[in-house]
């Protein structure tokens, strides 16, 4: 439903022709240059205490003792980030985190028409909020991400309105929905791991590392969809040129020829070379962003606990095809 020829037709496929993961060169070089330049400018010049707002967050927890990892954690802490970044008011959150979750489905087949409809209405309004926002920032800048995207030029030009709405778009939902949903499977398979979690206790130092092995071992994005630009045969079988191929992420993640016991959860594990956030010019540009917010929630998790109890009865999944997401992931707390 996302094809380019579908544009006219759909909006989730005319927004699908605007953002990088669906774009190839040439067009894909400029904008992802602006991007990715301003998105590191932006985070070198305007650091965020990530620490000290998943402490804020964690604070009332802790007094509860108990907590969802994903509504009363992740997704209030990725979406405060966002919303820090891109100078969107917090009143505005829970309607941008409502239109984020329909803005996933332009990465896996949409199951219905049902859905393709809910989710073009949602990013209809998704593309109004933005496309004001951007008219208010032309008019008066901020510190923000979409005051520096006005302003961004590569080889003296810039993103079109279309092009920064709604790749505005995508750094919000990327920047929650993969976020929170990285930092429940990590969690999960610490609680599932309980050797590797009082192994982390005692060495703090290996955060990052369990931070990247949790991502290899249940990675949130489990496919990412590509176009053969030739004939080119893999394991025996012929991949027609302009064929559309799904790549398993997830699979890679634990392909045995690179990962020695793959099927381990190993925090003093080399991760390299993850493919969780892709590879190449299509990888993630927020990558280091992913993974300072899933570093700071588990080591913030850590520094003011003594035990984490991973609930492991009746998880669920969400239904979405190429993702792995869990519904939610209640934990039992106990304080320092």
């Amino acid at each position: 439903m996302v094809a380019p020829r579908n544009r006219g037709r759909y909006v989730c496929a005319n927004v699908a022709q605007n953002i990088l993961p669906f774009l190839d060169k040439p067009e894909h070089v400029r904008p992802r240059r602006i991007l990715s330049r301003v998105l590191s400018t932006h985070m070198k010049d305007n650091p965020l205490d990530i620490a000290q707002i998943a402490r804020q967050l964690l604070d009332p927890q802790l007094a509860r003792r108990q907590m969802d990892a994903i509504a009363d954690f992740g997704t209030p802490l990725s979406a405060e980030v966002m919303c820090r970044m891109l100078g969107i008011p917090a009143p505005d959150r829970d309607r941008m985190l409502e239109y984020s979750h329909y803005f996933f489905f332009l990465f896996a087949p949409i199951p219905s028409d049902q859905i393709r409809q809910k989710a073009d209405e949602a990013l209809t309004a998704f593309r109004g909020y933005f496309a004001d926002l951007v008219q208010e920032r032309r008019r008066k800048p901020q510190a923000d991400l979409i005051s520096l995207l006005l302003s961004a030029e590569d080889e003296g030009e810039r993103l079109s309105d279309c092009q920064l709405v709604d790749n505005c778009m995508l750094l919000f939902s990327d920047g929650v929905e993969n976020v929170d949903a990285g930092i429940a499977n990590i969690l999960l398979a610490l609680g599932r791991h309980p050797a590797e979690m009082k192994r982390l206790r005692d060495a703090p130092e290996l955060i990052a590392n369990a931070v990247a092995e949790g991502l290899r071992y249940d990675s949130p994005a489990q496919l990412i969809a590509r176009v053969a630009r030739d004939d080119v045969e893999i394991g025996g079988q012929t991949i027609k040129r302009d064929s559309t191929v799904f790549l398993a992420l997830g699979s890679a993640n634990r392909d045995p020829a690179v990962f020695a016991d793959p099927d381990r959860f190993n925090i003093s594990r080399n991760t390299s070379p993850l493919l969780s956030f892709g590879k190449g010019g299509h990888s993630c540009i927020g990558a280091s962003l992913v993974r300072s917010q899933s570093v700071e929630a588990v080591r913030s998790l850590l520094q003011t606990t003594t035990v984490v109890e991973v609930d492991q009865d009746g998880l669920e999944w969400l239904p979405r095809v190429g993702h792995r997401w869990l519904k939610t992931l209640p934990i039992r707390l106990f304080p320092s």
